[in-house]
Formats: C-alpha cells, structure tokens, sequence
C-alpha cells in the first residue's frame, strides 16, 4: 500500500470513528444508522479517491521532465525537493535552468582547483541559488510561486511550463520565452537588460530579438546596482581592466577580463560597470559592490558587440513598467 493510500485510508477511519463516537453520545440506538451510513459514504469517497489520478490537471508536459517519476510526483504535490537531493531527476532540474541562462556552469573548487557544480545530479548551493532565482522569475506570471529555493508543486509546474524544449536553449529559434522588452519608454532601443532579482541579463540584437541570456551577480545589500537607463560609455579589454583591478583592489583579476563601462544614458557617470569574474561560485547571488559581475567567457561575448553608445537598462523584475 502506497503512502498516499495510507494516508487517505487513516484520514476516513479517523472521521468514521469520531462520526461513530459522536452519534453514541446523542442517541445510541437511533443514530447508529446514522454513523453506519456515514462509514459507508465515507469509504465511497476513499475507493473514488484512489480510482482517480494523482493530479490529472498537473501532468507533466514539457519532454525533459514528462518521463521522470520523482518529479511527477512533486507536480502532483505529493513530494518537494530541496538541497540534498541526488539523481537523475536533479540532473534534469539542472540542465532546464542552464538552458534558461541561470547560474548553472562549472567552477573551480576552493579546495582543490577542479571544476565542481554544474549539471552533475546533486542538489548544492549553487541549484538552491539558481532555483531560488528561477522562482522570482516565474513568480511574476505563476500564483502560488515564492523564492524558497524548495522545489513544489507550484514550481515544478511553472519550470513545465516555462523551460524550453529538449535539446534548446531559452533563446533558440521558436522558443516562447519570456523575455523583457527591448525598449525603454520614450522609444530607446536596448541592446542588453539586466534584471537583478532573478540574476540574469538579457542580450538582443541590434534588431531586438533575443540574442542570448546570460547569468550575473549584482550588488550587495550595502552596495545595490542602481536600477536605470544606461548606456556603454567604454570598453576595456584585457590588459586595462587587469591593470585597473590591481590600481583600485591590488588584484589584476578583480574585473574579471573585461570590462564595459556605464554612464546614465546622459553621459553622466552611473558608477556601474558591466565586467567578467573569476568568482564564478558566487554568480546569481547579491554580492558585488554595486558593478553587474559575468562570467569572463560571457563579458566576452558581449564586449565584441557591443558599442559605446549603447543602451543598457537595469531593472529589478523582468516585466519593470519602463520596458515598453
């Protein structure tokens, strides 16, 4: 007998009794039929319950999950999952959020020097982060979905429904992907948007389609990337941003290899920059002193297209009221 049936039956016993305890004290002969009658529906509505699915309604459709039992189960809230977990169903969890541009990549260990994390079927900080950063995603379109790094029923079916297709990428060709705008109010053309609450910015073509997504890591609580319309007013390759880093924090590496500088989009300084990292253990998280953090291979990626001049916009939630 499965757990779901066990609890089901001891839920129906329990009431019978207490149905049975109660008709006793009023009348023990003239509402016995009465508790009789009661144990008879009752045990209708637990045969009926088990000849039903779990959640017919809660069907896993999307093909990376669909053949997976754990995560059936936790779509039709009969299982969460959270840090711990191991197994193909973790692995399946990982690939889906990679694809979607969240913090999912290997990085070197602390301890070692060998590369650790990444889509490797076990449930550590770095799932919890981008599961938690997912969630505040998804929780702008799907009720029920709170930032607990745990993953129910109500995420599960929002990652369903919200993952791309097996074998893509959030920002392949026909992929339905929500993505915010590409325009900031008064008719600005944006060519990267980087959404702090879910750690992940967006890169479009000059024609604004969907280019790429790409992770990051902003500003601490005491140091918060400002939120705005900004542009590219410079770009430092390799040589400078190493020797910046060493001149501001006596480390070459502090910028990562590159660096895209922001002002506001009237020339002003922001004091923000777009730069690479070697901290990669620390992406998708609140962490820098106010700068937009990438992983190096990514900065690199955008430093080649992008150009002074630019526009850049930082908000807080994927769907801010100024992308329109």
């Amino acid at each position: 007998m499965t757990a779901r049936v066990k609890d089901i039956g001891g839920i129906a016993l329990r009431l019978n009794e207490y149905a049975l305890f109660q008709s006793k004290r009023r009348n023990p002969t003239a509402l016995q039929g009465f508790a009789m009658t009661q144990r008879r529906a009752l045990t209708f509505v637990l045969a009926a319950a088990l000849l039903l699915p779990a959640a017919a309604s809660a069907q896993l459709r999307n093909a990376r999950f669909a053949a997976d039992p754990t995560l059936a189960k936790v779509a039709a809230g009969l299982l969460t999952l959270k840090s711990g977990a191991v197994g193909p169903h973790v692995k399946a969890l990982q690939q889906a959020l990679l694809d979607m541009g969240f913090s999912l990549r290997t990085y070197p260990s602390r301890m070692t020097g060998t590369p650790v994390g990444g889509v490797d079927g076990s449930w550590g900080g770095q799932l919890a982060t981008a599961i938690s950063n997912f969630q505040w995603h998804a929780s702008r379109y799907y009720a029920g979905v709170r930032a607990d790094a745990v993953l129910d029923k109500a995420t599960m079916l929002a990652l369903d429904a919200m993952a791309p297709s097996l074998g893509k990428q959030a920002w392949s060709a026909g992929e339905k992907t929500r993505a915010p705008i590409a325009r900031w109010k008064r008719g600005y053309k944006l060519r990267a948007v980087i959404v702090k609450q879910e750690h992940r910015t967006f890169f479009f073509n000059a024609d604004g389609t969907l280019h790429a997504i790409f992770s990051n890591a902003t500003g601490a609580k005491a140091t918060q990337t400002r939120s705005g319309l900004k542009m590219v007013a410079g770009k430092l390759g390799l040589a400078d941003a190493q020797a910046v880093g060493k001149r501001l924090w006596q480390d070459p590496k502090a910028f990562g290899d590159r660096i895209l500088n922001l002002s506001w989009i009237d020339g002003k300084n922001s004091g923000e920059e777009m730069h690479g990292t070697y901290a990669r253990d620390r992406m998708g998280q609140d962490v820098s002193h106010g700068c937009a953090r990438h992983y190096n291979e990514d900065i690199i990626y955008m430093f080649d297209r992008l150009n002074v001049r630019d526009a850049v916009a930082i908000v807080d939630t994927v769907n801010d009221p100024n992308l329109q």
